[in-house]
């Protein structure tokens, strides 16, 4: 993710702010380091939303080239500003941002943002280029509430002074999934705070940037994991999903093909658990259930390495011989991992299901707890024939 973000370099090749690649040919930074960068007029240190000096420079920095110094990839390239609103622009939504169009497009991987709005307490990780740190430095802090132009305010503690060192300016606050909540503006170091422009406004400051943002809706495909953030109006149905698994611990969900089933449980279920710190086994096309589920509990118990394959061999034979219980061997996954909880979700039942792997989810089933939760899915015109090789009394979404 960090070899995304630049420092802003001045006239005399010295940091002064950040941006980050949003698409391989854009990059997003705060105007007034734009500003600051190409004319060497240095903003005091207050909230961009309190500042009332009025900027003349506009028509002069647009068009204008500046230098972007990537240090993780070792690059320093050359970026137009496509489109700048200095911090006294009338529409008080798009001010302090800046859009950079790279002099040729970066073959790699922009940052991913998230239009979630949801910011109250939300942990977030920032990287940036302060003075004296021409690799970049870390620094942590928290969401707290909206402020009057939609802007987020954001505090740190006793000890987080850094994110508000000039420099910081233009930097990508993260989320715990690695992706853009929104970029940082200015704060003040004496109160620890700053403010956040967020994602939805940076994407409303250039409308091109939407052109090279992965498409929304993926097509006959299932939304995945990676497209949460374009998933949206099935809430009701993850709270009621939610709330029987916390219940009966194990849960069928049926439906028609193409009701979005498997995007439900991909792109909202096993996020939502993911977020409450729950380790997620997701087993889809499958011939042989156990053989999978064995793969994903060692490669999530173990270092990765060539070993993998080997102990994933012994951890199935063990199950089929019957010296290990699937139940213990999930509940010591839990213990050495030091995850809340685990989720199993068997997704596409109907593609994959034999007869002879029933015995293995009804071990799922029964293995269900307060702290090991197994949803299955499933076409509904192959429900009855997977309820009867069961043979097991199982809630229904």
């Amino acid at each position: 993710m960090i070899s995304a973000v630049a420092a802003v370099l001045d006239q005399d090749q010295n940091p002064v702010g950040t941006a980050f690649l949003l698409s391989p040919r854009y990059a997003l930074s705060c105007a007034h380091v734009v500003e600051r960068a190409l004319t060497g007029v240095t903003s005091p240190e207050v909230f961009a939303l309190a500042s009332s000096e009025k900027s003349q420079r506009t028509s002069s920095i647009l068009g204008s080239s500046l230098k972007l110094h990537f240090a993780g990839l070792g690059k320093v390239l050359e970026a137009k500003v496509e489109s700048y609103y200095p911090l006294n622009y009338d529409d008080v939504t798009l001010r302090d941002i800046s859009v950079l169009c790279l002099e040729e497009p970066l073959n790699r991987l922009p940052l991913t943002l998230s239009l979630s709005e949801d910011y109250w307490n939300k942990h977030v990780r920032i990287f940036g280029f302060p003075a004296a740190r021409p690799y970049g430095s870390h620094a942590e802090a928290d969401l707290k509430e909206v402020v009057a132009n939609g802007w987020v305010l954001l505090r740190g503690g006793m000890d987080a002074r850094e994110f508000v060192r000039p420099g910081f300016s233009g930097a990508p606050l993260f989320n715990d999934e690695g992706q853009v909540l929104g970029m940082l503006s200015a704060g003040t170091q004496a109160q620890r705070e700053a403010l956040m422009i967020p994602a939805k406004r940076l994407l409303q400051a250039h409308p091109a940037l939407s052109l090279d943002l992965p498409l929304p809706y993926p097509g006959l495909r299932p939304f995945k994991a990676k497209d949460q953030r374009f998933f949206f109006g099935r809430y009701k149905d993850l709270d009621l999903i939610n709330s029987e698994l916390k219940q009966n611990h194990f849960l069928v969900l049926t439906g028609s093909s193409g009701t979005g089933k498997s995007s439900l449980l991909q792109a909202s279920l096993i996020p939502f658990y993911q977020s409450q710190n729950w380790l997620c086994l997701y087993v889809a096309a499958s011939d042989d259930v156990l053989e999978q589920l064995s793969q994903l509990i060692v490669s999530n118990w173990q270092e990765p390495g060539p070993s993998q394959l080997l102990e994933s061999k012994k951890l199935k034979a063990s199950l089929e011989q019957g010296s290990l219980a699937l139940h213990e061997v999930l509940l010591s996954l839990l213990k050495a991992t030091q995850y809340s909880g685990i989720l199993i979700v068997l997704d596409q039942v109907e593609e994959w299901f034999k007869p002879s792997q029933s015995f293995w989810v009804q071990e799922l089933m029964t293995s269900s707890n307060n702290q090991i939760h197994v949803l299955s899915s499933v076409r509904t015109d192959f429900l009855e024939v997977y309820l009867n090789t069961l043979a097991m009394q199982v809630p229904l979404f």
